[in-house]
């Protein structure tokens, strides 16, 4: 995607898997910070809202420490 700039990449990990996982990822993206979540909900629309979330803070961090 031209004119596309990624700093980070949030890994959210299937049913039964971890965080941790996004481990796998970081050789993939040398340039960004690979950042695991592990969602705490148990629905579809509960976790939406979790993860929604969790991108609102990323942004806000990202925003604060440059």
């Amino acid at each position: 995607m031209q004119g596309l700039t990624m700093d980070a990449v949030l890994y959210i990990h299937g049913k039964d898997g971890s965080a941790s996982e996004s481990e796998h990822y970081k050789p993939l993206f040398p340039d960004c910070e690979v950042l695991g979540l592990d969602y705490q909900t148990f629905t579809p629309w509960e976790t939406g809202k979790e993860i929604h979330k969790a991108v609102e803070e990323l942004k806000n961090d990202t925003r604060t420490s440059s």
